[in-house]
């Protein structure tokens, strides 16, 4: 298919951000797909890098805790760990972020 092979590793897709180099997931590639959606549509580049930024660290932090369960599988537990976690984090001035 096409899609697979734009999207496959080491190719770029001119105009969306980075997409090689988030984790070979189901959900990776939902983020993906969304990314060449929101290019197709003539998104911005800042705009494309913003989604890509925040989705993409969801999808890592995703990866990392729970390896690649099925889409469904996610809920509003993952997310609250998600927001938990960059609350719990230092903002460049030192202060926890809100």
């Amino acid at each position: 298919m096409l899609l697979d092979k734009l999207l496959g590793q080491g190719y770029q897709l001119q105009g969306v951000p980075d997409v090689d180099n988030l984790p070979d997931t189901e959900l990776a590639q939902y983020l993906k797909n969304y990314l060449i959606a929101r290019r197709v549509e003539n998104i911005s580049y800042k705009t494309l890098v913003v989604y890509r930024d925040y989705i993409g660290y969801f999808v890592k932090f995703i990866h990392e805790t729970c390896g690649d369960p099925p889409l469904l599988r996610i809920d509003r537990s993952h997310i609250r760990l998600y927001i938990l976690q960059h609350q719990e984090r230092l903002s460049k001035y030192g202060k926890k972020l809100t």
